[in-house]
């Protein structure tokens, strides 16, 4: 999830940010981990109830224009949605899903799969 229009840097919204939340009793037990070293700073935590992992960045500008690829791209290989997951899912068992560690991240997992959907269009449902 990215945040837009935040009225002071992510250095500063973030901290403030993981500090609500783990005082809304959002997350587990585990203070959210704020990651300000990367590209892309952000926060990330387990949601409570949902056990859903969370990632949080503030102003990241080509967040739109890549969910709108992606978008674009999973409606041209529908097949590439069960596979991303298969992918994400032996990423996160190997402990290999976190970029800032050096893993594949979900959007890089979803190119990768992309390319190799192009790469190999016998494995795609196109004519």
């Amino acid at each position: 999830m990215t945040l837009s229009n935040v009225p002071v840097c992510a250095d500063e919204a973030l901290p403030l940010l993981a500090k609500a939340i783990h005082e809304a009793s959002l997350c587990e037990d585990i203070y959210p981990q704020v990651i300000l070293k990367t590209k892309v700073p952000l926060i990330k935590f387990q949601h409570k109830h949902s056990h859903i992992e969370v990632d949080i960045s503030v102003e990241a500008v080509d967040g739109k224009d890549n969910s709108d690829e992606v978008i674009r791209l999973m409606n041209l290989f529908p097949e590439a949605r069960v596979l991303t997951v298969i992918i994400k899912y032996f990423l996160q068992q190997r402990d290999m899903h976190e970029p800032y560690r050096g893993g594949l991240g979900s959007y890089a997992t979803t190119l990768l799969v992309i390319s190799f959907l192009q790469h190999h269009p016998i494995y795609t449902i196109h004519p």
